[in-house]
């Protein structure tokens, strides 16, 4: 009921765009984002498992699901990661543009000055 009621949540926060704070990982700059929704998601396939899981045997997962789970729960930590370096190499790109554009605006008002020296 809570990964249904989770999931919910942040399927409608993303479909309207709306940034709601999240506090899932415990910090304050958490918003609810796609990496939300994952994590929504594995929680609800996790419960609706142990749901079907049939009580009367021991419980012996195979493998392939055990890998998938395990998959699942990397997921959100994988997009985030992935979004650290999205935003980093943009930073860089955008630095070297900057100093790339500081520089010739520099040469640009240096040329001037240099122009009326010679006078």
């Amino acid at each position: 009921m809570l990964g249904l009621a989770f999931a919910s949540a942040a399927f409608i926060v993303i479909r309207r765009g709306e940034w709601v704070p999240c506090g899932c990982t415990g910090t304050g700059g958490d918003w609810v984002d796609r990496v939300t929704l994952a994590r929504a998601l594995t929680i609800l396939g996790a419960s609706l498992f142990i749901l079907i899981a049939d009580r009367s045997r021991p419980l012996v997962l195979p493998v392939p699901f055990l890998l998938l789970i395990i998959g699942f729960s990397f997921l959100p930590a994988g997009w985030r990661l992935l979004g650290i370096l999205r935003e980093r190499r943009y930073r860089q790109r955008r630095r070297k543009a900057m100093a790339a554009e500081q520089e010739r605006l520099r040469r640009a008002l240096q040329a001037p000055l240099l122009a009326d020296r010679d006078l």
